[in-house]
């Protein structure tokens, strides 16, 4: 709401109440800057409203006490529960307080909203979130919204043992029920941490403008979720805390993010088919676009954890820097992943610690059986175009050899190699799963372009480069193994040292010639 609307606003309910400024805001019970949107003044006041309309509702009104110290739980859902029994409205943390809490469960047409200035923070005390896992948590409700300028506070040191020399440990990641990952009698450990917000099977969802900081595990967990909205939140968590992924779309249809900042010690922006929540479906109909995202491990991760497919998904005009891995595409069950599209996008890699998947690729694109005798998953359909990429490492694609990875596109890909941190290279990291043995560490040089087990690559505009001091481990600009209608138009570098050659092709038949520079190093 623009502030001369919202002074109009008050204006009109001041000279309809005859109450002064100060009067007004005293009896309602919220401050001036939780009015987010238009007519939320008139709503809280109780006066004639049209049908349909509904109201603001004030937690500190229901017992809520705002001083950070007393847990709010019950006050705050109590005012959940009433808004939802009226027909909906909006619930406003107001600001200047901080609200602790436990699980909150959302209902249908209710609008959580956390006026500037106010936070909601995580209660430390695990039982206050394994009933259901989570701060914010909602199940099959629809038309549900979290807004506002404030914050959700996750508390994270609460379930962490104290950092130790090598970072911190890394505990069973999830509270309550509604586990992605074990098998229900492993669900709800002792040591487990809550999410700060999880739906299940909810439609008409909308998030925005508000900041999550120091989450324990994952901090948005939509679960079979339809018509979602996330837009202009920011989430702020400690890049070297595991498992706090920033946003992981699982099963759901129909999602829309932009204009996010998320900053997570592990992956930013997931898709995902987690194999406990078959009943949901597919992954499928998802957009992100202009985002900037930095992570410990991946910016971009696509990952089919069970047999349900991940399909139609566009990513573009987003920024990642700093982070282990730009685009991760990991699919290790047997899934189909198909008919994605990445573009528009500048890329930043560095290497981190091995505790933390990825060595330093821009895209790194992998198809193998978690197990070795398990299932291989189709890959197909999947482009990048207009790509700047500066990194450690290079692009890797790696399909299996009975299912090879199909229809791979990358068009306009400036990649620079440079090594940047001490950590050592020379190999690609294939983790999970058993494929390269127990490290699961595919050694060997690196290369600007690696493709193995590929059906249908084109390359088009793709230039190689490389910093200086490159490492003995940089090796040619491009390597191709048992890839088959291979079209490379205008692909252009060096290796990185001379005496090696610019490109290593082994088992190749192509649509049309490579083109590469002259052997030497490129500049």
């Amino acid at each position: 709401m623009k502030s001369e609307d919202l002074m109009r606003c008050v204006a009109k309910q001041e000279q309809f109440f005859a109450l002064s400024r100060r009067r007004f805001t005293r009896a309602l019970g919220v401050t001036l800057s939780a009015m987010a949107c238009p007519s939320l003044l008139a709503r809280a006041v109780g006066s004639p409203l049209a049908p349909g309309v509904s109201r603001l509702w004030n937690p500190m009104a229901h017992g809520a006490r705002g001083d950070g110290r007393t847990k709010d739980t019950s006050a705050i859902q109590r005012t959940i529960d009433e808004c939802a029994k009226a027909g909906g409205g909006t619930v406003v943390l107001p600001a200047g307080h901080t609200f602790l809490s436990g699980t909150l469960t959302l209902r249908p047409h209710v609008e959580m909203h956390l006026a500037g200035g106010s936070t909601l923070l995580a209660s430390p005390d695990r039982d206050d979130f394994r009933t259901l896992g989570s701060l914010l948590f909602a199940k099959d409700a629809n038309d549900i919204r979290i807004s506002g300028t404030g914050t959700m506070d996750g508390n994270f040191e609460a379930f962490f043992p104290p950092k130790g020399p090598k970072g911190y440990s890394v505990p069973q990641p999830f509270l309550g029920p509604y586990d992605p990952l074990n098998p229900v009698t492993d669900r709800n450990p002792p040591d487990g941490r809550p999410r700060m917000i999880l739906l299940v099977n909810c439609r008409k969802v909308q998030m925005e403008s508000f900041t999550i900081r120091d989450s324990p595990t994952w901090t948005i967990h939509p679960i079979g979720c339809e018509d979602v909205a996330i837009s202009g939140i920011s989430i702020l968590n400690n890049l070297d805390v595991p498992n706090c992924d920033g946003i992981d779309i699982d099963h759901c249809k129909q999602v829309r993010i932009d204009n996010c900042n998320i900053v997570a010690g592990d992956d930013c922006l997931v898709l995902k088919a987690s194999r406990n929540f078959g009943e949901y479906g597919a992954c499928e109909g998802v957009t992100i676009t202009n985002c900037t995202l930095e992570s410990s491990s991946a910016g971009i991760k696509i990952e089919a954890e069970g047999p349900y497919p991940i399909r139609s998904a566009v990513v573009s005009n987003c920024t990642i820097v700093r982070s282990n891995r730009g685009i991760s595409l990991l699919n290790r069950d047997g899934a189909a992943v198909e008919d994605l599209l990445f573009a528009d996008m500048t890329i930043e890699t560095k290497m981190r610690p091995m505790m933390w998947w990825g060595s330093g690729e821009p895209i790194a694109l992998s198809s193998v059986p978690r197990a070795v005798g398990g299932p291989a998953g189709p890959v197909r359909g999947v482009q990048f175009v207009n790509m700047q990429c500066r990194s450690e490492s290079g692009v890797y694609l790696r399909g299996s050899k009975d299912v090879p990875l199909r229809d791979i596109s990358l068009r306009g890909i400036d990649l620079k190699i440079t090594k940047t941190t001490p950590i050592e290279g020379g190999f690609y990291d294939m983790r999970p799963g058993d494929a390269f043995g127990s490290t699961g560490l595919d050694r060997r040089p690196t290369a600007g372009l690696f493709a193995a087990d590929v059906s249908g690559l084109q390359l088009s505009g793709v230039d190689v480069r490389w910093g200086d001091n490159a490492p003995s481990y940089y090796g040619a600009a491009i390597e191709l193994h048992r890839c088959s209608g291979v079209s490379a138009i205008q692909v252009t570098g060096a290796a990185a040292h001379k005496g090696t050659p610019p490109a290593v092709l082994e088992d190749v038949t192509y649509d049309a010639p490579i083109i590469t520079a002259a052997e030497g190093k490129s500049q």
